[in-house]
């Protein structure tokens, strides 16, 4: 009877070594099989059916890289992309001056998105942050733009200078360059007077109080004022020196002929033998002579 149950135990240690060796040969296979399906799952598209792929956005450096690489960044999440797929779709995605910094970029970098760095290098905000707080400093309101136009520069302006900046600070900052910069003196009055503890309520107050200015101006009336051309001008002025020419001769004459009727007046009333007789007949002789008989 023990020489049969130890016969069944050199079985069982038989069937258990058996098992521990294939199953060391099975483990590393179930390993690299685990390793190839999570490599499938990380790197294969999206299986939805509802969501269409989102289209690559291009660049050829006139819009602010900031941008594309923002939708550049949630094309690839929607997408699914991996590394290299990525980095193929920025390949084709660069257009025109910026498609010729590929040039630049090593092999060895052009499947690890390197060229996004290389782009950022070069269209990057980073050494433009001094440019754009100038500009910052120095942007107005313009005569021809509207409020809504000059609130859109304030912000892409701010927020090109200020970069990672916090959320209170970039706030305060677009607050005070709209209000320093703001064209109108009765709005920008009433907005600097009436502050607001976010810039969209401080644009919002200011547009309120724009309108009211535009109502109110809007109940005068404006005359009109004729202009007159610069023909029309000269020959206005050639008629009024025509009629001054006409009454100054008119005076002229009119002078003449009273100057005449009083001068024998006056002689008719100076004594005959007065001094001022005698001169006045001695300058009668002198420019009348009398004629010589021969």
């Amino acid at each position: 009877m023990s020489s049969q149950l130890e016969a069944q135990d050199v079985k069982i240690a038989q069937i258990k070594e058996k098992i521990e060796e294939r199953q060391g040969k099975v483990e590393p296979k179930m390993g690299e099989l685990e390793g190839r399906l999570r490599d499938l799952q990380l790197n294969r598209p999206a299986a939805s059916t509802n969501a269409p792929k989102v289209k690559t956005p291009s660049f050829d450096g006139t819009m602010p890289f900031q941008v594309f690489k923002l939708q550049f960044e949630k094309t690839a999440t929607a997408n699914h992309w991996n590394m290299e797929d990525k980095s193929a779709a920025l390949f084709v995605a660069l257009k025109g001056p910026a498609a010729e910094i590929l040039q630049t970029i090593p092999n060895c970098e052009r499947k690890r998105y390197g060229a996004l760095n290389a782009v950022e290098r070069r269209y990057g905000s980073e050494h433009r942050k001094q440019i754009y707080q100038m500009e910052l400093e120095n942007r107005c309101q313009k005569p021809n733009e509207t409020l809504q136009e000059f609130v859109s520069e304030i912000e892409k302006l701010a927020h090109s200078a200020i970069g990672v900046a916090s959320g209170e600070h970039l706030e305060r900052v677009k607050i005070q360059k709209f209000i320093n910069g703001m064209r109108g003196v009765y709005t920008k009055r009433e907005t600097y007077a009436n502050p607001k503890p976010t810039f969209a309520e401080t644009v919002s107050y200011a547009q309120t109080r724009e309108t009211a200015a535009l109502l109110n101006r809007s109940a005068y009336k404006a005359h009109r004022v004729e202009v007159e051309t610069p023909d029309e001008t000269n020959e206005i002025l050639k008629k009024i020196i025509q009629l001054l020419g006409r009454k100054s001769m008119a005076l002229a004459n009119v002078l003449n002929v009273e100057s005449q009727a009083t001068s024998p007046a006056i002689a008719a009333e100076v004594p005959v033998g007065s001094t001022i007789q005698q001169n006045a007949n001695a300058g009668l002789k002198e420019t009348n002579p009398t004629p010589v008989s021969h």
